[in-house]
């Protein structure tokens, strides 16, 4: 069990992470007064997104485990899991962060936008984190399950505000 739940945990660093860098990337770019040219901020998610590989078999972890095993869901770890496969949660994020790092691309690309519309564009993709580190916390009964979703939490400055938000309408 805890091998599959540090898979999914993987997992969502791995759809994350890519984000994360651009946005890092923008910020220090808005900082040095460097516009970024469209291919420039794809080049950079092109480069997070190759750099972010699976070493686990999520797939093959997820289909070893029974139904019957998620029917007894009595520990927070299996119901953690059950959640995560019924819900489609990694499906789900997996499109809400390319929703976000596409409309940060766009909003960031040199002659697009002011240095507000910027700062804007780059609130609202850590916004978009946040959403998804809360909906991994939620799942896993108020907790985030590992020491790098922390680091992300803390990082972004999320709190509460995130879980009052309806996350499909953030994208």
């Amino acid at each position: 069990m805890e091998e599959l739940i540090d898979a999914i945990v993987h997992e969502y660093l791995v759809y994350i992470e890519p984000l994360v860098y651009l946005i890092e990337k923008v910020e220090e770019s808005a900082k040095s007064g460097v516009e970024l040219s469209k291919s420039d901020i794809e080049d950079l998610y092109e480069e997070a997104s190759s750099s972010a590989y699976n070493i686990f078999p999520l797939r093959a972890l997820l289909s070893s485990v029974k139904n019957t095993d998620m029917g007894k869901s009595d520990t927070p770890g299996l119901q953690f899991i059950h959640r995560v496969i019924n819900e489609n949660v990694l499906g789900i994020l997996k499109d809400n962060m390319a929703k976000a790092a596409a409309r940060l691309m766009k909003e960031c690309s040199a002659g697009n936008g002011s240095p507000f519309k910027i700062a804007e564009a780059v609130k609202l993709a850590s916004h978009a984190v946040c959403i998804e580190l809360t909906r991994i916390k939620d799942l896993n009964s108020g907790f985030l399950p590992d020491a790098d979703l922390k680091e992300l939490w803390d990082r972004f400055s999320c709190g509460n505000e995130f879980a009052q938000l309806d996350l499909d309408q953030a994208f």
